[in-house]
Parts: C-alpha cells; structure tokens; sequence
C-alpha cells in the first residue's frame, strides 16, 4: 500500500492538467487513502487506543520517568537559532532543567546534517574526506550538546529528544573534545517527544517470559557490508543484521534468537510469557518530506523477493518506470518525483 501510494501520486502529478489521466490517477488515489485510513483505525483498535490525544508532560513529570543515572537533551529547532533543554542525571526531585542556545536554525542545521551524512558515506575516499568528517562531527558535538557537557559528565546514560533535521543526525557518530565518539562516551537512545518517552517506561520491569528475543535477518545469511545497490535491489538479507543477532546472543547467552524461517510474526507471539527485552534488527526508512511515511525494514519485501529470480535489473527498471522507487529498495537516497527516501543503519 505505501509503494502503491507513492506511485499513484507520481503518477497524479504527472497526469496534472491533462483531464482524464488526472481524475483517473485521483480517484485511484483517494481509493488508496481510504485503504490506509481503515489500516490505521484497526492498528489503533488492536492497539487499543482510546483516540484522545496524549498529554504533553513538564520536565518535572518527565525526570520522574528517567532513571537516576539517565540525562535528557531535548531540542526545539526554530528559524533562526535552536534551543537545548536539558535534564541532568540524579534522584527526580533534585534535578534542575538547564537551557543553552545553539546559533544554528532550521536551514543551516539542515545543511549540516546533509554535509555529514554524505561524508560518513564516502570513508574510503581519501584522508581529506575523512578530515573533513572529523572536524564536522566535533563541530556539531560542541554546537549541539557543549552546552550539556555538565549533564553528560554527571550521567551514565543520555536520551536525546531531537527536532526537525536533527531527527536525522546519528548523533552516536558525534565526536567530542577528547576524540571519543558519543556512543564511546555513554549509552545513547532516542525518542520522538518526552511524552512518548515517558509511555514506553511506564509498564515496568515484567516477570517470567524470555528474557531477551532478538528478531532479524528473515531471509538468514549475511550481507556483510553495505549492500550494492543491485544486491539490495534483488532482494538481498539485510547488511549486518545477522551480525547484529549473533553479538546480541553472545551478550545475552540465554536470549532467543528468531532468525530465518523461525523470524515470523506467529513465532513471535507463540513465546510464552511477557518479555524484558524485544530486540528487532531492522534499518530505517526516512522520509523527510513526507515524516509519517518512514518505516522500519526487517528484511525484503515480497515485490523483492518476487523479482530475484529475475534480477535486479529487472526490478530496477520498474523502480524508474514507477517515477518513485521506494526507500527500503535503495541502500542510499533513492532518486524520483517529488523527493528522496534514505536507508539508514539503526
């Protein structure tokens, strides 16, 4: 439905002004969101949601969520600058909220994050490309999170609550004064919003059950590296989640390790019992021209696997014939009508 989607608005598009072509690709289209409107209203009822729209939380009520060891970095990217809240680790009721301004807005954080991303593509590139990497990461480490450093000295953990195109920034590949990545320095994990944060910490620790289930790599073997982009084109395991599965059972050796056939949605739910920790190695799928269409990507999709037999040209032809290939196709910006979908390592 997603792919089918974005090639009936490329489609739309370029039937514009031409009478029937349009009204034929619109019709279709809005047959399309009906379709995804019904899928979302019987995820929300399987989910059991109520529909009410959350109660955004102070940072007083948020503190009270994060573990005593944890600090939070919450961002509010505006036009013309960016302002940093920060909660430092310790007991809830002696955390002080702190604020510090980064001079970046929207548009030259945007750069800069674009200017990154394409230069942790290219390490093999020579020493000037890897220089040049180097220096923008302490950049952004000292624009971004200089103002916290009291908060990240003092913590065990940090969560990042970014904003606008630093929800595309990795921020673990950030390197700090001492030359120690972020990731180096502390745990790292992100949240959309401190309300949602909150949610998914309020159910507690769970007794009984697997301890840890890891999921991945459905089609087994291994991609190694990143995948050409015909290889993932074809259909191709995803890069390194087999890797990914192997490191987590060698850290948690009574984990159970759902892999191949046995990576299914019904596996799953025949696990008896709650779960402490529900692992999936998957890759993401940004979209950020249209946010609510990312996705996360377990292994090929059934188009993919579909058209292995005939090879990733062949798919590869579609892909341009449909005007927009789709993000979990592509090991890199996809390019077509109306934007680009990127294929990020999780």
């Amino acid at each position: 439905l997603h792919q089918a989607s974005r090639a009936y608005e490329a489609a739309l598009e370029a039937a514009a002004g031409t009478g029937d072509g349009a009204a034929a690709a619109a019709g279709r289209l809005a047959r399309l969101r009906s379709e995804r409107t019904q899928v979302e209203r019987e995820v929300a009822a399987w989910r059991g949601d109520t529909g009410a729209a959350p109660v955004p939380l102070g940072y007083v009520a948020l503190a009270a969520h994060l573990a005593d060891d944890t600090a939070l970095v919450s961002y509010a990217v505006l036009g013309d600058r960016t302002v940093a809240f920060v909660i430092p680790a310790g007991a809830a009721g002696e955390r002080r909220l702190t604020t510090f301004a980064v001079p970046s807005g929207r548009e030259a954080l945007a750069e800069a994050v674009h200017r990154f991303r394409v230069l942790m593509r290219l390490p093999d590139a020579g020493a000037e490309v890897v220089a040049a990497l180097d220096a923008l990461s302490r950049e952004l480490f000292l624009s971004l999170l200089g103002g916290a450093q009291p908060a990240l000295d003092g913590a065990a953990r940090l969560v990042v609550l970014p904003d606008g195109p630093l929800h595309r920034l990795p921020f673990a590949a950030l390197r700090g004064p001492s030359g120690r990545y972020l990731v180096e320095r502390l745990p790292l994990a992100t949240a959309l919003s401190g309300t949602l944060l909150a949610s998914t910490t309020a159910a507690g620790p769970t007794t009984g059950g697997a301890d840890v289930v890891a999921v991945g790599a459905p089609e087994g073997g291994s991609a190694g590296g990143a995948a050409s982009a015909g290889a993932r084109l074809a259909g191709a395991p995803l890069p390194f989640a087999a890797e990914e599965l192997a490191a987590i059972a060698e850290r948690f050796p009574r984990a159970v390790t759902l892999t191949g056939p046995a990576a299914r949605e019904s596996r799953i739910k025949s696990l008896a019992g709650p779960m402490r920790l529900l692992h999936f190695a998957t890759h993401a799928v940004a979209d950020e021209h249209r946010p609510l269409d990312g996705f996360l990507e377990l292994g090929p999709s059934e188009r993919q696997r579909s058209a292995a037999d005939r090879g990733a040209a062949g798919l590869a032809a579609d892909a341009s014939a449909s005007a927009r290939p789709g993000g979990a196709r592509a090991a890199g910006p996809a390019g077509g009508a109306g934007g680009h979908s990127d294929h990020e390592g999780v």
